[in-house]
This record gives structure tokens, C-alpha cells and sequence, in this order.
């Protein structure tokens, strides 16, 4: 049934005029067992109609609704008004560069309209930097299925929430107009229960927490911002590693300098922080953009994050660069405050070559690993992400020792329980043991 279904919307692909011929043809039933529940308008185009309630549990009242189901009815509602888009391979032209894109985007937008009858598990429409994703990561049919059931759900959450919003809206206006026409003052100060007599805590009532703005948020934390990017220590992030990232690759690093500008900027002393060989026209600065707001000149001002697509080596001098690379064979033992330290901006998972070492040779420059084996005893990948790093720099800055710093930032579940280190040196002594008996018995 699958197969027949994919050949018969590869015809309809291929050549849209023959729809009308096979719709006469009699393949209606055809049509219904695989549309199922879809309800196709006929005021839509082809391939425009309306999605099936997938998560249909019956009519409940709001008031026995916990906040998942509130959840499912929204995404219920959201999925009652949605209805697909037309989409042809013309809109996707500003980024199609040779024949073999185009051949692959076809197949693209095949599988796409075959998903959206076979189980609708898809987003309504294609945005164009979605479809350039899957142009270049997703080669295989079953990664590109599971990136539409990704867009789908993300698609569902983001506008069950515009919904919650707007009921939100609605309620509130409703309580204001009922308000006002029943005279009931709204007073300001603190409200007690009639009932208990205690304060009342909830919505319309009192709260113990004051809403500050993001603006509110980030300047709190300028003064200290504008000294150090006077007179702080440098922390240099290297960004010439663009080739050696698949582009979820570089949203996990975008994620992790996130966390690091976070610790940073909450530090007593922060460090000045540089972003070097990063380029404006690359997909990292893009993501960098949406991500701390580069476009809006109140946030940057925040920020003092300087970003040049200058080199390190010509910005500071050759003599104070230590590159924290976890393939050196050199050991970071002591913190230099003169230093200026650079953390490769590099999210590799597969961990293929040891790009920054080569890198660290080719430039002659002194590179270091932080001593995770002398102080530490960690299960699997010894690497740690740039937040990890950037924030054992913090914490040696501020005077705490190696171990210590070590133990506050790598998490625990990178770390051996003292149960499991005991049993290990047992079976280790265990070991030695019959070696040592096995010995003598040979010469018996």
C-alpha cells in the first residue's frame, strides 16, 4: 500500500496535469483510504487541505483539564485550522547552484508531498532555510522523514502556544470588562483571603516577584561589562573551524557560547571576550545574530563582546597565546593572568582528527590540555564543551585551584561514583594478586 501510494504521488508530481484524468479514472476510493480523515477544501489549491484531529480524546470542561491535556487541546485546535501550502521548486531557486541540487530538492519536495497524505506528520510549509538544511545534511529518506515529524512538532508547539496566548488575552479582557461593569475597583497593595484571612497569592491577586524586562536584565550587568573590556584579561574564541561543522554542529556551539557569555558576564571580574576569524557572511555569525541580538544596537551595547575576522596572531602577541587544546601532550599546571587564552570554537561529535592541534603546529603556537587525569576520574569522552572550559578559566581566575576548579564545572555524570573507583582498584589489587601467584607457581 506504501509503495503503491509513493508511485502514484510521484505521477501526480511529475506531471500535474494528468491529475484531473486519474481522478476520473475512478481512483477515489483510492483517494479516501489514503487521505483518511482529511477533509480537502475545495476552495484550496492541490495538495492545499485541512489536517485530521490526531489527538481527538473527546469533550472535557476546562475545569477538569490538567496542563498537559490544556496543552493537547490547543495543539487539537491548531491542527483543525492548518492547511498546507503549495510550494513548487521555483520558490527555492535563490539557493539551487547546480543540477544536482535541483535533481535533490525534486526529491525533496516528492517526499514532502507524499508525507503530507501519507500521515500529515509534516509542517504546513517548507521555509527556505529549512529546506537549504535538508539540501545539505539530510542525503538519507528516513533522516529527512525524522527532520519533517522535528518540524511538525516544533511547528505544533510554537502555535499551540500563540493560541494559549491569545485565550489568555481573551480571558483578560473579559475579567477587566466584567469588572468595570459590576464597579469592582481594582485595588492595588497587598489582598487577603476572605475566607482564611491570609494573602492571596495567584493571578489578579498578589505576587511575590517582580517583573524585570530583558532590558532590566542586561543592565545590570554593564558597569562591570565596560571594565573589562578596558582593562580585562583576554578570552579568545576561535572560529575558523566553519568546514568542520555540520550545521547542527554549529547550533550546539552557538548553545554553548550562550552558556559561557552567561558565566562571564556574571563574574566579579569578566573576562574581555573575543570572537577572532569569525566571518560575517558565514552561517555562525547568522546563528550568532539571532542568538545575542546583534541587530538590535540596545541589546549589543550589553554586550562588549568584541568580533573581528582578524586572526588572534595579529591582534595580540605571539608570546602570550596559549591555545587550550585537549589533544597537546603539554599540561596546563599553572594560570598565567598575563596570558591570552584561546578555546577552539569547534563542536566535533565524531571526533575524527585532531584539527586543533594541527592547527596549534602550523601557527607555532603554545598549546595546553587541562589535566583531567591527575585530578579527576571520568567515564567515557574526556572532552568537555566550550562553557565547561571557559568556565574552569573562571574559576582559576579567581584563585581556586585546579581540582576544585575541575570538580565545580565538569558535571557528575562525567564522573565515576567513589563506589565504583573502590570496586576498580579491588579488582586491581585482585589482579596483581593472582599475576604474583601465578609467578610462583611456575617456578614449582
Amino acid at each position: 500500500m506504501q509503495m503503491a501510494s509513493r508511485s502514484l504521488f510521484r505521477l501526480i508530481r511529475s506531471s500535474p496535469s494528468s491529475v484531473s484524468s486519474i481522478f476520473n479514472l475512478g481512483i477515489i476510493k483510492y483517494q479516501q483510504t489514503c487521505l483518511q480523515r482529511c477533509s480537502i477544501s475545495s476552495t484550496c489549491k492541490l495538495f492545499t487541505f485541512k489536517v485530521p484531529f490526531y489527538f481527538d480524546k473527546g469533550d472535557k470542561e476546562e475545569t477538569d483539564e490538567s496542563p498537559d491535556e490544556k496543552e493537547d487541546r490547543y495543539v487539537r485546535q491548531w491542527l483543525s485550522e492548518k492547511e498546507f501550502q503549495y510550494q513548487t521548486i521555483e520558490d527555492f531557486k535563490s539557493f539551487l547552484t547546480s543540477d544536482e541540487d535541483v535533481t535533490k530538492m525534486n526529491w525533496i519536495l516528492n517526499e514532502y508531498e507524499i508525507a503530507k497524505y501519507d500521515t500529515s506528520l509534516c509542517p504546513s510549509f517548507l521555509p527556505p532555510e529549512r529546506a537549504k538544511e535538508m539540501l545539505e545534511n539530510f542525503p538519507d529518506q528516513t533522516k529527512l522523514i525524522n527532520y519533517f515529524h522535528y518540524l511538525y512538532s516544533r511547528e505544533n508547539r510554537k502555535n499551540a502556544e500563540k493560541l494559549r496566548r491569545s485565550d489568555n488575552r481573551k480571558e483578560t479582557a473579559i475579567n477587566l470588562r466584567r469588572a468595570h461593569d459590576n464597579n469592582v475597583k481594582l485595588e492595588m497593595g497587598i489582598q487577603y483571603d476572605s475566607k482564611t484571612g491570609k494573602p492571596a497569592y495567584g493571578k489578579w491577586r498578589n505576587a511575590c516577584f517582580i517583573d524585570l524586562g530583558r532590558k532590566e536584565e542586561y543592565t545590570v550587568y554593564i558597569p562591570q561589562n565596560i571594565v573589562s573590556s578596558l582593562f580585562g584579561q583576554k578570552l579568545v574564541i576561535d572560529f575558523s573551524y566553519e568546514d568542520c561543522m555540520s550545521i547542527q554542529e554549529k547550533k550546539s556551539l552557538i548553545k554553548q557560547l550562550n552558556f559561557s557569555f552567561q558565566a562571564i558576564r556574571e563574574d566579579e571580574e569578566p573576562f574581555d571576550f573575543w570572537f577572532c576569524n569569525l566571518d560575517d557572511q558565514s552561517k555562525t555569525y547568522s546563528l550568532l545574530e539571532k542568538s545575542l541580538g546583534w541587530d538590535h544596537q540596545a541589546k549589543f551595547s550589553s554586550h562588549f563582546i568584541h568580533r573581528t575576522s582578524k586572526s588572534y596572531i595579529d591582534l595580540f602577541p605571539r608570546d602570550k597565546l596559549i591555545y587550550l587544546c585537549p589533544d597537546s601532550s603539554y599540561d596546563f599546571t599553572n594560570y598565567d593572568d598575563e596570558a591570552v587564552y584561546v578555546v577552539g570554537g569547534l563542536v566535533d561529535r565524531r571526533v575524527v582528527k585532531p584539527v586543533s592541534l594541527a592547527k596549534c603546529k602550523k601557527e607555532k603556537l603554545k598549546h595546553m590540555r587541562l589535566p583531567l587525569d591527575q585530578h579527576l576520574s571520568m567515564i567515557g569522552s574526556k572532552i568537555l564543551t566550550i562553557d565547561q572550559v571557559i568556565s574552569i578559566l573562571i574559576g582559576l581566575k579567581s584563585g581556586k585551584s585546579m581540582e576544585e576548579s575541575l570538580k565545580l564545572s565538569v558535571p557528575e555524570r562525567k564522573l565515576k561514583k567513589p563506589e565504583q573507583i573502590e570496586l576498580e582498584k579491588a579488582r586491581r589489587l585482585l589482579k596483581l594478586t593472582v599475576q604474583k601467584h601465578s609467578r610462583k607457581n611456575l617456578y614449582y
